[in-house]
């Protein structure tokens, strides 16, 4: 296997041990759930210094959907912007990982979190990494979902749900204009693949797919606008989320075990 599939392999591994086999690891989730972070971020270093060296490269692991003309892959796109945000992503969170082994100490809860939180770092990676635009898409949402579960960790209380059920509503708002978009994008250029449409990209406004239309339509502005306005939404739809209210933490709140 290939490095790069190293880099979200190991985070994934931790969730589901953490996850599946809570109860039996217990207070010892962090010896897993940590390394696996810090490992991803080693083999990003390694991607990060390859793809500086060596410009864009794709890495396909399987070919995941074929339906008529539609096709799409599991495939990592890894260019210098990407293994840069690999450092990030993977760095930033071996600190957090590292930071919550002390705040969450005494939560009955706490391989539960470790496992979230491996689950996030997995699906920030598979997002960094995504080949194509289905796959960027199926990710996005993953890490709507973990935002879900980690807003809502402690979900017997209720401010916490609430704020948990708010965030999973807006994010799917949003995530209605991405799926546009993405529709809008592959009835413009015939895929999703992330090298095909950066090289249609000049062309987008006048290109339509002889799969769709014998002949071309006149030029329409709108329509490459669109195209870029619609997966913003979701964008804007994750980063404005004010608090439902202030949370206090009680001194009689249960904690979900």
């Amino acid at each position: 296997m290939s490095t790069v599939w190293l880099i979200p392999a190991l985070p994934f591994a931790g969730a589901l041990l953490n996850i599946l086999l809570g109860k039996l690891i217990g207070r010892r989730a962090h010896w897993i759930a940590a390394p696996a972070v810090v490992g991803a971020f080693l083999a990003s270093c390694v991607v990060f210094a390859r793809a500086w060296n060596g410009g864009t490269i794709t890495y396909t692991l399987f070919t995941w959907i074929v339906a008529g003309n539609f096709e799409a892959s599991v495939a990592a796109y890894v260019d210098p912007l990407t293994g840069v945000m690999l450092l990030v992503v993977t760095g930033v969170g071996a600190l957090i990982h590292l930071y919550s082994v002390g705040y969450m100490h005494d939560d009955p809860g706490y391989a539960r979190y470790f496992g979230y939180l491996n689950l996030f770092v997995f699906s920030m990676v598979m997002l960094v990494l995504a080949g194509n635009f289905l796959l960027l898409y199926l990710f996005w949402e993953a890490v709507g979902l973990c935002s879900y579960l980690l807003i809502g960790f402690w979900y017997t209380r209720p401010a916490a749900a609430q704020a948990g059920k708010k965030a999973f509503i807006v994010n799917r708002v949003g995530d209605f204009g991405f799926g546009l978009g993405i529709m809008w994008l592959w009835n413009a250029v015939g895929t999703l693949d992330y090298q095909t449409v950066f090289k249609s990209a000049e062309t987008l406004p006048t290109a339509v797919h002889s799969h769709m239309m014998p002949r071309p339509k006149p030029k329409s502005p709108t329509r490459l606008t669109m195209n870029a306005f619609l997966p913003a939404c979701d964008a804007a739809g994750r980063v404005y989320q004010k608090p439902i209210k202030r949370y206090e933490q009680s001194p009689t709140a249960s904690h979900p075990t």
